[in-house]
């Protein structure tokens, strides 16, 4: 946080850099006048005021946005609003002339050392996108990213991944139901089969409405037609389902 008590005032010598600013430019301004006076006496004062107010703006601008000129570059001094500790348009506002040779510049970046606290460590969370089927006769599939199930499931973007489950009672539709496992669960989605998808978690069971995704938890049964699912974790141990 900017403090000014914590950087060293050097007012007194802002009168010199005033002092220098106003040398340097008359120099600068009676040397290209005394150029332009070898044409004509008008072309001297001509260049000689175009001179001077471009050095007017180059000073203004580097007191405006650097907090410096030449006269406070050769005496090291930087001037900055009191208020924030950063240039400002001159004459406006409290300020503070600093000498930065011997004190703290504010516009000098000056890296420090940070402690960092020690790491806290967190339950660890299904981070992978892999989901296991396990269907009731006892194959199982690992599959990564959003799933569509069926006989002979169609999927609608090369991100999804078909599953196709053999089912001789036709119960089960060519595309069934969609799955998208999430740091929660698996998002769970029947896309408007006849038989309808129904999903066992422990309690009663509870038909899903057609084209409405609900998230069910990892370990949950869904009924597909004649055909019964497991959804769980690559990895996690669970029992199988009952055909």
């Amino acid at each position: 946080m900017w403090k000014t008590a914590e950087l060293p005032a050097a007012t007194a010598q802002l009168a010199w850099s005033i002092a220098l600013d106003v040398a340097l430019a008359l120099v600068v301004i009676a040397g290209f006048s005394l150029l332009a006076a070898g044409h004509s006496l008008a072309l001297a004062v001509l260049v000689g005021g175009f001179v001077a107010l471009v050095l007017l703006a180059v000073w203004w601008w580097m007191r405006a946005a650097l907090g410096t000129s030449a006269g406070h570059a050769l005496l090291g001094l930087r001037t900055v609003a009191r208020s924030t500790g950063m240039p400002a348009h001159p004459f406006t506002g409290a300020r503070a002339t600093l000498n930065v040779r011997k004190g703290s510049d504010p516009l000098r970046l000056v890296p420090a050392v940070i402690e960092l606290a020690p790491p806290t460590r967190v339950p660890q969370r299904f981070s992978s996108p892999d989901l296991e089927l396990h269907f009731d006769d006892g194959s199982r599939h690992i599959v990564r990213g959003v799933i569509v199930v069926g006989r002979a499931p169609q999927v609608s973007s090369r991100s999804q991944r078909p599953v196709a489950v053999p089912d001789f009672s036709r119960s089960l539709a060519p595309t069934h139901v969609r799955l998208e496992p999430n740091f929660e669960g698996v998002l769970v989605t029947d896309l408007g089969s006849v038989a309808g998808t129904w999903a066992f978690a422990g309690g009663d069971p509870q038909r899903l409405q057609a084209e409405t995704a609900v998230t069910v938890p990892f370990g949950t049964v869904l009924a597909l037609g004649s055909r019964r699912v497991r959804l769980g974790r690559p990895g996690a141990t669970g029992t199988g389902v009952a055909a």
